[in-house]
């Protein structure tokens, strides 16, 4: 998943690419269901709750998103993918992580 971020961020037309978008989807669902699972019985229970605090929360900055990443991903099988709202975000993300890495990624590195 790490390495999807890093790509989009350097190559941000990632974010209209139908099959990009139908993996990070499943990716980010899968993640918070793995996060989420964690959290409670993981040796890794901090980060576990900081993935799913990140996935599962709305953006305030340097962005502001008016839905979290795990919505996104569950309506993006309900919309057009290149103008769903996950591909929306995703452009966000493409545009400010080359600015505001640390803030942006932190949860996945």
């Amino acid at each position: 998943m790490n390495r999807d971020w890093q790509a989009l961020i350097h190559r941000p037309h990632l974010a209209k690419d139908s099959r990009f978008l139908r993996r990070m989807a499943i990716n980010i669902k899968q993640l918070h269901h793995d996060a989420k699972k964690t959290q409670f019985q993981g040796n890794l229970p901090m980060l576990a709750k900081q993935v799913a605090h990140f996935l599962s929360t709305p953006l305030g900055a340097p962005f502001v998103a008016k839905e979290t990443l795990v919505q996104a991903a569950y309506l993006f099988s309900e919309q057009e993918p290149k103008e769903s709202d996950l591909s929306a975000m995703l452009g966000e993300f493409a545009y400010y992580g080359a600015r505001y890495p640390m803030q942006l990624l932190s949860p996945f590195n």
